[in-house]
């Protein structure tokens, strides 16, 4: 069981820059769900522009199941958000803003650690594997 919050100044998912990271962490009973999700993604071409992103997700751990991400877009710029949609051949300029929808079949290896009070880091890693068609998206 764990309950906690996470928050990072930059982190790179899947080669994609976001910083001003924040959320609140809980696992019970096999589901990881992030609440009050909260980054931004910096506009590579235009590093003084940044979308923001917030929502929440949730992810069967065990057994393995989907990860579900309901997310709120605001001016998030296409050409870096392209990167987290692998299966999206195409490419993207401007910005987003909208709601969003996403499912995805994610096969995780995790290792579990029991620790007790604060953790600062400048970096960390996990392993994780992803494959799926492209996820559903409404706006």
């Amino acid at each position: 069981e764990l309950d906690g919050s996470l928050k990072s100044a930059r982190l790179t998912v899947a080669g994609v820059a976001v910083s001003n990271v924040s959320a609140r962490l809980k696992h019970d009973q096999g589901w990881l769900t992030l609440e009050h999700l909260k980054f931004e993604i910096v506009d590579a071409a235009h590093p003084q522009h940044s979308g923001a992103v917030s929502g929440s997700a949730e992810m069967q751990l065990t057994p393995p199941g989907d990860l579900t991400a309901r997310l709120i877009l605001d001016r998030v710029p296409l050409a870096e958000a392209r990167a987290l949609l692998s299966d999206l051949e195409i490419d993207l300029s401007g910005q987003a803003s909208g709601r969003a929808e996403a499912r995805v079949a994610v096969r995780v290896r995790i290792t579990v650690c029991t620790r007790s009070g604060t953790v600062s880091s400048h970096c960390s890693a996990a392993a994780a594997a992803a494959k799926a068609g492209t996820p559903g998206v409404t706006s």
